[in-house]
C-alpha cells in the first residue's frame, strides 16, 4: 500500500497520479518516474526505449557527410591551424558556421563543442573539437569568445548537425498536403 503524506496519512488509490520511484544509488534523493518515462533499471525497457545523445564520433561523421570532413586544430594561443593547407587563422578571422555542444554521459562537467568552420585560406570545410566551461584552456576560451559567428548563414544548421536538423525538420507543405482533394466534413 502507498500512503499520501499530508495533514493525515491516507492511502493513495491505484489510479491516482504517478508515484515517485526511488532507486538505489540516488543518495536518498530518488528519481521521479511515470508511465511515459522509461527507467533504465526496468527489465521491460530495452536500449531502444532510452533516448541517447549522439557520440562525438557520430557528430563528426554527420558533419563529414555534409562536406565538413577536414580537420582543424586549436592552439594554446587561440588560433586555428587548417589540417589541409596548414594556414594559421586568428580567432576573429575564423568563421563558425555551426556549433554542436555535448556533455559527458557520465560527467556533465565534461563539456565539449564541435565547431564547423571554413578555412579562409583554402576554403576547406573542417571541424574543430573544443572544450568549454571550466575545463577549457585559455586558447579554447579565446576561440569561443572571439570567433566570427556565422551560424545564420545557409551553410549548415546553426546549433545542430545536418542529420539532427533534418530529422527534426517539419514536413514541407507539399509533403503535408497531398494533391488529392480532401473530403469536406458533413454539416
Amino acid at each position: 500500500m502507498v500512503w499520501r503524506i499530508g495533514s493525515e496519512l491516507s492511502p493513495i488509490a491505484a489510479s491516482s497520479s504517478p508515484i515517485p520511484r526511488f532507486t538505489e544509488g540516488t543518495h536518498g534523493y530518488g528519481e521521479f518516474m511515470n508511465e511515459t518515462t522509461p527507467h533504465v533499471d526496468d527489465p521491460a525497457v530495452t536500449a531502444n526505449d532510452v533516448p541517447t545523445e549522439p557520440t562525438l564520433m557520430e557528430i563528426l561523421a554527420d558533419y563529414g557527410s555534409a562536406g565538413f570532413s577536414a580537420d582543424a586544430f586549436a592552439t594554446e594561443e587561440g588560433t586555428v591551424i587548417c589540417g589541409v593547407c596548414g594556414a594559421t587563422t586568428a580567432a576573429p578571422n575564423l568563421e563558425v558556421h555551426s556549433i554542436r555542444r555535448l556533455e559527458g554521459e557520465s560527467d556533465p562537467a565534461d563539456m565539449t563543442g564541435v565547431l564547423a568552420v571554413i578555412c579562409p585560406s583554402c576554403d576547406a570545410r573542417s571541424t574543430i573539437v573544443l572544450r568549454f566551461g571550466p575545463e577549457a584552456s585559455p586558447g579554447e576560451q579565446r576561440l569561443w569568445q572571439e570567433s566570427a559567428d556565422r551560424r545564420d548563414s545557409e551553410e549548415l544548421p546553426g546549433d545542430a548537425t545536418p542529420g539532427e536538423a533534418a530529422a527534426s525538420a517539419p514536413e514541407t507543405v507539399t509533403q503535408a498536403h497531398s494533391a488529392r482533394p480532401r473530403p469536406r466534413p458533413e454539416r
